[in-house]
């Protein structure tokens, strides 16, 4: 189960956010390894409905997001891993910025993973569904703490 919170940050002035208020996410996530041998792939998968801004007009969004991908341990102990993740991300009404219009993605990218930390560090291609737009390149990182 995913939940998470989005709060107001940057700023306003410069444009530097794009969420003005609040925003939320909730979804469900799944996946499983499949292992021979020495050898093991992580498959997983995500659906995840998004809300933002409900409040004001200009920046109110509702959308959804799905990810499907593979992680291939490449050290010893399994710790360091190489991943490759396809996002699909549909119905967005806020086009203001780089996740603005509905898209399609692929990153891949390094984890590195420990009993209690994740981080995630990768290179995501967009191919954004509007006509007059570049398909911009960006850098992502991912940060998650057990407690």
């Amino acid at each position: 189960m995913i939940i998470t919170g989005i709060a107001p940050t940057g700023d306003k002035e410069t444009g530097m956010n794009r969420v003005q208020h609040w925003g939320a996410r909730f979804g469900l996530s799944s996946g499983t390894d499949i292992s021979w041998r020495e050898h093991v792939v992580g498959i997983y998968a995500d659906a995840q409905m998004g809300i933002q801004d409900l409040s004001d007009d200009r920046y109110r969004d509702r959308y959804q997001a799905f990810h499907a991908g593979m992680l291939l341990p490449i050290s010893k102990y399994r710790n360091l891993q190489v991943f490759i993740e396809y996002t699909a991300v549909s119905g967005k009404d806020v086009i203001n910025n780089i996740d603005g219009s509905d898209y399609t993605a692929f990153m891949y990218g390094l984890r590195l993973v420990s009993e209690r930390i994740n981080l995630t560090v990768g290179t995501q291609f967009l191919r954004k569904n509007m006509e007059d737009t570049d398909n911009p390149e960006r850098i992502i990182s991912m940060l998650s703490v057990k407690f």
